[in-house]
């Protein structure tokens, strides 16, 4: 695979942190608030921020805690256990492309 197909993910995932960082909220429960009042279209903002802090190493526990008092705990498990699973994904593509960089060195 192209080196380019493998980093505009990562691109993307660090500018969506960027973003997050500079404009988003500054602590769990004004994230909440935030996806509380957004209504249906909560969950599928809380996707991309859970993948995002679980790549930008945050603890997984507060995204389950969040995701359990915003919808209950069965679908705050089916909404967190995908993320939490695409997150450790991306962390070890970026381990993978990062020890093949520094192997062919």
């Amino acid at each position: 695979m192209s080196r380019r197909l493998l980093f505009a993910p990562l691109l993307f995932v660090a500018c969506l942190g960027l973003a997050l960082i500079a404009f988003g909220p500054s602590d769990a429960t004004a994230l909440a608030h935030r996806l509380h009042s957004v209504g249906a279209w909560g969950p599928a903002l809380f996707v991309p921020i859970c993948i995002l802090g679980n790549v930008m190493l945050v603890p997984t526990s507060i995204f389950c805690v969040l995701a359990g008092w915003l919808y209950g705990p069965i679908w705050g498990f089916l909404l967190v256990w995908p993320c939490a699973a695409t997150g450790a994904a991306i962390c070890f593509l970026i381990g993978v492309i990062c020890a093949d960089a520094e192997a062919s060195a």
